[in-house]
């Protein structure tokens, strides 16, 4: 950052928006990804957002609407109390360590997604919608559009997700080495079954892999109308065309094969 550092504390969102389209600015939420340690040598102010109305929680029908500023220990204990299974209530309250939990927002941890993130994956299977704010007005589009996307969308503050509120099954890993340790991959799983087992809907998102992200359509068709147990899954996962770079948890090589054995037993336990 410069040397000359001004904050700002807006009072509304539209307040808020019109200060950073203005300013060589960024946003503040959490503000783990700063303390991190990540350079910002243009940045000439910092808009605080914990004066915005964006840790509101809603159901709507069968869809659950959330603000952005909710921390993920927030994000866990509201959800939670609508439904304890949902694959973010799994997902988030293993994220990180509880000190970060009650740190990192959702709206912070999805706009800047580290290849870590616990977040990210679950949002995209979902097929969630991201709500944002810019000088242009207000719009929402698929968590998928924005990500793939992402500089279009500097400019936007992420306001707020919504997503469904329940029916699937869910299931959810992440590989680290320590239980606080940034993982090398994470894998998010939803499925809806039939009575006798015929998986009639499943969608898989991998994160951490060498594009960042991944939805696995083709190994979700491979299992779609049938039942898991009717399907080679060794070798149908063997074959996807995924890779991992190296990381502290090990080679890229030996990564792929924790995927592999990770994959295959989340795919088993549903």
């Amino acid at each position: 950052m410069g040397d000359q550092i001004q904050w700002y504390y807006p009072q509304s969102i539209d307040e808020a928006v019109e200060i950073h389209s203005t300013k060589k600015s960024i946003y503040h939420a959490g503000g783990t990804f700063i303390l991190m340690g990540k350079k910002f040598p243009e940045v000439e102010a910092i808009v605080d957002l914990w004066h915005l109305p964006l840790d509101y929680f809603d159901g709507v029908d069968d869809s659950l609407e959330i603000g952005a500023m909710n921390t993920y220990a927030a994000a866990v204990e509201k959800i939670s109390a609508v439904n304890p299974e949902h694959i973010l209530v799994k997902s988030l309250s293993v994220a990180a360590s509880t000190p970060l939990r009650n740190r990192i927002t959702l709206g912070g941890s999805f706009r800047a997604f580290p290849s870590w993130t616990d977040l990210v994956g679950p949002l995209i299977a979902l097929d969630a919608t991201v709500k944002l704010a810019s000088p242009e007005g207000k719009t929402q589009v698929p968590a998928t559009q924005y990500i793939e996307n992402i500089a279009s969308y500097r400019d936007h503050l992420v306001v707020g997700f919504s997503f469904p509120a329940d029916g699937w099954n869910s299931a959810y890993v992440r590989r680290t080495r320590t239980r606080v340790d940034f993982a090398a991959f994470n894998i998010t799983v939803l499925a809806r079954k039939s009575g006798d087992g015929t998986v009639d809907d499943i969608r898989i998102v991998v994160v951490g892999n060498s594009t960042k992200f991944a939805r696995l359509t083709e190994l979700e068709d491979k299992i779609r109308g049938t039942k898991i147990s009717e399907v080679n899954l060794p070798q149908e996962i063997k074959s996807l065309d995924i890779k991992f770079g190296d990381k502290n948890l090990g080679s890229g090589e030996y990564i792929r094969h924790l995927f592999n054995v990770e994959l295959e037993r989340i795919l088993l336990t549903l």
